[in-house]
């Protein structure tokens, strides 16, 4: 009798134990902006050297110490040969390129949550470090640049004078590992205020856009004279 309770609170205790373990952390990460992949915004795929036993619900994400302002939905697990990769489909915004993340998972049954930093799946395509936009008269000079450049195709400049923005120019990437500057020159006579941003593509397709610039617009033609 005595060996039987003995088994049964140890066979507990160790129950518990196995519950409470943290589940490991991914290896690494790939992103996917633009809708596609059965995801209407974004997608985030964290890559694992074992199949998960649960897709753990991220909590949060942070790019660089500032936490990406995106809602995650529940991760769908995907085993397959040698590929383990939990999927979970980006609300609100997309992920720019970057070298690591850092992902807070949320609790779930015994598992009070955990903080992982994981690297990318490859070289980080672009580190965008500054984009300038300044009017002269009828041009606007566009200049930027870059900290890291590795399996970046290009940059496509595009602009909006209204609702939707339209293509500029394509601009080929350097691809140098300590970054590099770009710049150019759009002839724009638009009298009111006009929008600029830079769509960084990769070589495997996927892209992210940079932050808005705006330039006042040329001075309107007097509705008089006299």
């Amino acid at each position: 009798m005595k060996k039987s309770i003995l088994f049964l609170v140890t066979f507990i205790f160790a129950s518990i134990a196995f519950a409470q373990t943290t589940p490991p952390c991914p290896a690494s990460y790939k992103r996917s902006n633009g809708a596609g992949g059965g995801c209407p915004i974004a997608k985030l795929t964290l890559i694992y050297t074992t199949c998960p036993d649960v897709a753990q619900p991220i909590d949060s994400v942070y790019q660089g110490g500032v936490r990406i302002d995106a809602t995650f939905a529940d991760g769908v697990i995907s085993c397959s040969g040698s590929k383990y990769e939990v999927t979970y489909c980006v609300t609100s915004t997309n992920i720019a390129p970057t070298v690591q993340l850092t992902i807070y998972f949320a609790s779930i049954g015994a598992f009070n949550g955990s903080t992982c930093t994981v690297a990318g799946s490859g070289p980080a395509p672009v580190m965008l470090t500054s984009f300038y936009a300044g009017r002269t008269n009828d041009l606007v000079a566009l200049n930027w640049k870059t900290s890291l450049e590795v399996n970046a195709k290009e940059f496509i400049l595009e602009r909006s004078t209204g609702k939707d923005f339209e293509f500029v120019a394509t601009i080929a990437a350097k691809n140098a590992a300590n970054g590099a500057s770009y710049s150019y020159t759009d002839r724009n006579n638009y009298k009111g205020i006009a929008q600029y941003r830079l769509k960084v593509i990769d070589n495997d397709g996927t892209y992210s856009y940079s932050d808005v610039r705006t330039v006042k617009g040329l001075s309107s033609v007097s509705d008089f004279t006299v």
